[in-house]
């Protein structure tokens, strides 16, 4: 049941590609999508549901030891001489008494023949938390978070890539070149997953549920004092843990993690190799993106992976992408009649530390986003994931945004193409059944635009099944969303009623 999830090695057969191949056509790139530009593998490869319900039993049954250690751990007094100020002073022996009559510097004044004293040594006592067995129960907790942590992440992007392709074609819900776009990723095989969905849902709930409950007491000090001294630990046997219940318990869980082998930390190496293999998906996945939302490029275009510039237009819409200048990211910029720029940077470890560029990079650009190859709710963060099947519409919910704040005169539609028609609080799409609705936030008196579906309700059931809440409008809204009919403000990252 060995789990060796290699992040660095999802992304290399592309990378391996583009060693190959610097520059090629745009005929080539659509065509070789799917075959040696792999821009999408399932999960399901990476979870075994089986092995991941007999882990979550196991972690269940030690539930209740392990509540019961955070309430009332084990410890030791700890007891040792200190010298303290006269005001802190607690208790006093005989050998305080000793200790002033031989240490005169402690004296603060002599009256009426009394020693009056300034410290005064005394008896120290404290709760020894670090004791092995509770070092053992920190290390089981670790093991335990890192475990669920990686299976929830894992299960949501199977439950997102299967929800994803459950959607009806006749609804117009999705871009008219949605379901071609899947079939160039090669996701058909996702739907032998399905049966297992109920299943998958329950196990992940459980597993956020136990994460909850974990997380909610990582601030008791018998976790606290002790998560850091659990590197190298040697698992061996004490009386505590062989004796006392909870701890017993316990201790039978960490070597059922080690037996199992789920001790082994998964290979997320994240180094300048696995930087520039990101750095190449996110360019292959932008343009894919791109060319399947309704954009076409010149037939005799080219595509330099090292320098790339390279410009699409669809209707009144026209694009550019290539590379910056100063740092390793891509822009993008929208042109109707008037531009919008947008910096997207992929994952950099140390991106933080080049303070005076970014600075720069706010001056040049209308957005900087930052893709990540993990979740964030950080809205500069957009989850960018080889694992994940609607990566690619995150990237077209990019391009919604920027075509239209590179508009002012609203007549096409950004999304289908077709004419767009003025109402009284936007515009309409009555082919698409895209709004566009123009909003003011009254916190920071800045005006912005809004986008959803026309008349689109979704039921409350349905509203939670929905892994990701972007998917509620199927990545039409161009604002981050609370529910279906709750969009959160881009200025004061809060929800406005609007009459």
């Amino acid at each position: 049941m060995e789990l060796d999830y290699d992040l660095k090695a999802l992304y290399k057969p592309l990378n391996e590609y583009l060693k190959e191949n610097k520059e090629i056509s745009f005929l080539e790139f659509d065509y070789q999508t799917g075959n040696n530009i792999t821009l999408f593998l399932s999960t399901s490869s990476n979870v075994d549901i089986d092995d991941v319900s007999k882990v979550e039993m196991a972690i269940l049954k030690t539930m209740p030891s392990i509540k019961r250690i955070f309430q009332k751990p084990f410890i030791h007094l700890v007891e040792h001489d200190s010298l303290v100020p006269i005001e802190a002073c607690r208790t006093i022996d005989n050998k305080t008494i000793t200790y002033l009559s031989m240490h005169s510097e402690n004296w603060q004044d002599i009256k009426d023949d009394e020693v009056l004293p300034r410290k005064l040594l005394t008896r120290i006592y404290r709760d020894n938390y670090s004791i092995y067995e509770n070092i053992v129960f920190a290390y089981t907790v670790n093991l335990i978070l890192n475990y669920i942590r990686k299976n929830i992440h894992l299960m949501k992007d199977l439950l997102d890539n299967s929800q994803s392709i459950e959607v009806n074609y006749f609804e117009k819900l999705d871009h008219l070149q949605y379901y071609l776009a899947l079939a160039k990723l090669h996701t058909s095989y996702i739907r032998n997953y399905n049966k297992d969905a109920q299943k998958v849902l329950a196990l992940l709930d459980s597993l956020m549920d136990i994460n909850s409950k974990i997380t909610s007491r990582l601030h008791r000090p018998v976790y606290l004092k002790n998560y850091k001294k659990t590197k190298n630990l040697i698992l061996k046997s004490t009386n505590i843990l062989n004796m006392q219940r909870d701890y017993h318990q316990v201790y039978k869980l960490a070597r059922f993690f080690q037996l199992e082998k789920l001790d082994q930390k998964d290979k997320f190496i994240i180094d300048k190799e696995f930087e520039t293999y990101y750095k190449n998906y996110i360019l292959c996945l932008l343009i894919f993106s791109i060319s399947n939302f309704s954009f076409v490029s010149n037939k005799d275009s080219t595509i330099n992976f090292d320098n790339v510039d390279i410009s699409f237009n669809f209707k009144v819409y026209n694009l550019n992408v290539k590379k910056e200048e100063n740092i390793d990211a891509f822009v993008l910029n929208f042109k109707n009649d008037k531009e919008y720029k947008i910096c997207l940077i992929p994952y950099q470890e140390n991106i933080s530390d080049d303070k005076d560029k970014l600075e720069e990079l706010k001056t040049k650009y209308d957005e900087i986003i930052y893709a990540e190859p993990f979740y964030s709710k950080d809205d500069k963060y957009i989850y960018l994931s080889i694992n994940n099947l609607n990566s690619f519409r995150r990237i077209q919910q990019l391009l919604l945004r920027g075509m239209i704040y590179s508009t002012t005169n609203y007549q096409i539609c950004p999304f289908c193409g077709e004419k767009l028609t003025k109402e009284k609080d936007g515009y309409l799409c009555k082919h698409c059944f895209t709004k566009i609705t123009k909003r003011h936030c009254p916190v920071k008196d800045a005006d912005y635009m809004e986008t959803s579906i026309f008349k689109f309700n979704i039921s409350p059931d349905e509203e939670e099944k929905k892994i990701d809440t972007e998917s509620y409008l199927h990545y039409r809204n161009i604002t981050s969303i609370a529910s279906a009919t709750e969009f959160i403000c881009p200025h004061c990252n809060k929800v406005h009623k609007h009459h």
